[in-house]
């Protein structure tokens, strides 16, 4: 095997940077030759978890990516879309949401061909939608009425903790989308 593909559940994890930090260990002692990350966008913890990768002695290529379309049908939203209400706390936050077919694309020539060795890529779709245009759109594909709540970060934590998620994906999600307010409580919390 000469290269590698890292998905990570969520860069933006605080247990994020070891794993991948002993992973990339492990890839250069094994002789891979290369390692393509799978990245978010922005935030600290994951540019700290793409600096691990691009210090590793390896090859390398960051491919940075926007939320994925397949979140509302596979993913995050999916149970959401499939009840009828999604609910999500980021207000008017715009997002350019990628399609994963798009995305391989990219990962697969970062992986095959040398030109893409060191580095970044952002891979993002082409419009800003918020949540609630994501949503009305495929509502109005699917004939379905599928309305957003738009919930307090306080009353969000509680939904995803009671939903069995770990509570560093709680936080990531509020970090990521919340109020300004409540960021300095989740991140004390939980890093």
């Amino acid at each position: 095997m000469d290269a590698l593909f890292i998905v990570h559940p969520d860069t933006s994890m605080p247990e994020a940077l070891q794993q991948i930090r002993v992973l990339s260990e492990h890839a250069y002692k094994a002789n891979i030759k290369k390692i393509v990350l799978l990245s978010g966008r922005g935030q600290d913890s994951v540019i700290a978890c793409e600096n691990v990768i691009q210090h590793s002695g390896l090859r390398w290529t960051i491919v940075r990516s926007a939320w994925f379309n397949q979140n509302f049908t596979e993913g995050h939203f999916a149970h959401g879309i499939k009840t009828g209400e999604v609910v999500f706390m980021a207000g008017q936050a715009g997002e350019p949401f990628v399609d994963l077919d798009d995305l391989a694309d990219v990962v697969v020539a970062s992986l095959l061909e040398p030109i893409h060795d060191n580095q970044v890529y952002e891979v993002t779709g082409d419009i800003l939608y918020t949540f609630r245009d994501a949503v009305a759109i495929i509502s109005k594909k699917s004939a379905a009425l599928l309305p957003t709540v738009n919930w307090i970060n306080k009353v969000i934590w509680n939904c995803y903790c009671n939903m069995v998620y770990p509570g560093c994906c709680s936080a990531s999600c509020i970090c990521i989308f919340g109020d300004s307010r409540w960021k300095k409580s989740i991140l004390r919390r939980w890093h």
